[in-house]
């Protein structure tokens, strides 16, 4: 099936570089044409196996203000196994924040995923993040850092409406309701990973 003009648009605005809120817009323009396809992947978590660098609207939102600035990123693995990475940038503190969890799809018919995170933790400013600390690797701190994960997330923040998908061209849209937030991801190459926040915008 041949891409609309509005999925071409919003590929072309992503490869410009283009933040989510800026393409909120193009995503609204896309949902109704591609309503089957979000209830399709909704329903199932195959077709979204790789590592998906996200860009987030109510991180954008913030960022004139605080001066933080985040890349996000979300890995699925063959079930529905979800690990997030955030490398986060505030001033000279730099640091990764990870959670792991499950993909639930939609058991309903609607177009929307549940994105289940139930362990929490963090990393100093590394090349890349480290992997989840389990048994003797696990410092009290890290417990402590999950114990308070789990205690902030609970279930009225995993229901994500998936408003449009492009499995093929690689890039999805979904809100995150809470902040009534258009995030925007794109499936990075085979092999890829996260990547921490660049040490300026040049």
């Amino acid at each position: 099936m041949a891409a609309t003009p509005s999925a071409v648009a919003l590929c072309e605005a992503w490869d410009r570089g283009t933040d989510a809120t800026a393409m909120r817009p193009l995503v609204e323009a896309c949902k109704g044409e591609s309503r089957a396809a979000a209830v399709a992947a909704s329903g199932s978590s195959d077709g979204w196996r790789g590592l998906w660098l996200a860009r987030i609207e109510h991180f954008e939102k913030v960022r004139p203000y605080t001066g933080l600035r985040l890349r996000p990123y979300y890995e699925f693995a063959s079930r529905g196994e979800i690990v997030s990475h955030i490398h986060v940038a505030l001033g000279p503190l730099r640091a990764w924040v990870s959670a792991s969890g499950v993909m639930r799809p939609a058991q309903d018919g609607t177009a929307k995923v549940m994105l289940d995170f139930d362990d929490f933790w963090v990393a100093g400013d590394t090349p890349q993040p480290r992997d989840a600390p389990t048994g003797g690797a696990a410092s009290r701190a890290d417990r402590l850092v999950a114990a308070l994960g789990r205690l902030l997330f609970f279930g009225g923040l995993a229901g994500f409406p998936v408003d449009h998908v492009d499995l093929v061209g690689g890039i999805v849209a979904f809100r995150f309701t809470a902040f009534d937030s258009c995030i925007v991801s794109h499936r990075e190459p085979d092999g890829a990973r996260p990547q921490p926040v660049p040490l300026s915008d040049d």
